[in-house]
């Protein structure tokens, strides 16, 4: 940085930072953030951040790209201004491209898991409805953790807690009538309450309550689940 080098030269950090704009003017330096870097050690930088984007893919060819954060972090800085300089810079270079906190190269997209594997578990998980099926049923459907994020990354399915699934349509009938309990209950509802009314299991209604309450829908008040009060 400008402080650094005033720092090292004896100088001030305005006649640095005017040595530095002279330099990065003649191409004899290249600015990353508040960073200046000779073009060998830039060209060096492309060059490991081509490798880490690409030997990613490789390992996770169904992921959409690599998290901004790891990226910096195996590139040697840290994540803020300063990193969100980096990454816009290498950018402008045509070394990645950018998908919100992803960063991925060029032109990828994740390759698609095997499409009867897909469409196994999705049957599985839609036929399931409210009461989804357990994880060895799912593996024998041919799940794997590929199978899994891409069905959640095409908002087929959601995570509902730990390693259980449910799809997308039954979860949304599950938390329309869960809301139709608790608004003709205000005394609040018994998870045993919430699994005999939406015919389901406890394995289920745990988590849709947890989900509730996470979201600031419901409170917990002992044992029981009720709305949460509004505050006027």
């Amino acid at each position: 940085t400008a402080k650094q080098a005033a720092r090292l030269a004896g100088v001030t950090e305005a006649g640095a930072a005017a040595a530095l704009e002279e330099a990065l003017a003649a191409g004899r330096l290249q600015s990353a953030g508040p960073r200046f870097l000779e073009p060998a050690r830039w060209l060096e930088l492309t060059e490991r951040t081509r490798a880490e984007l690409w030997e990613h893919q490789q390992s996770h060819s169904l992921e959409p790209g690599l998290s901004r954060r790891q990226l910096l972090q195996r590139l040697g800085f840290e994540s803020g201004p300063e990193g969100d300089a980096v990454i816009r810079q290498l950018q402008a270079d045509g070394v990645l491209e950018t998908r919100g906190p992803l960063v991925s190269s060029p032109g990828q997209s994740p390759a698609a898991p095997p499409s009867a594997a897909v469409e196994r578990v999705a049957g599985l998980l839609r036929q399931g409805g409210s009461n989804p099926p357990s994880g060895p049923e799912l593996k024998q459907a041919g799940w794997t953790k590929d199978v899994g994020a891409y069905l959640l990354r095409r908002g087929e399915v959601v995570q509902l807690g730990g390693d259980l699934l449910i799809a997308s349509a039954a979860l949304e009938i599950l938390e329309t009538s869960l809301r139709e309990l608790l608004a003709t209950s205000p005394e609040g509802v018994t998870v045993a309450a919430v699994r005999d009314y939406l015919h389901t299991s406890r394995r289920v209604a745990v988590p849709l309550l947890e989900r509730f309450e996470r979201s600031q829908v419901t409170e917990r008040v002992g044992d029981r689940h009720r709305l949460r009060k509004v505050k006027v």
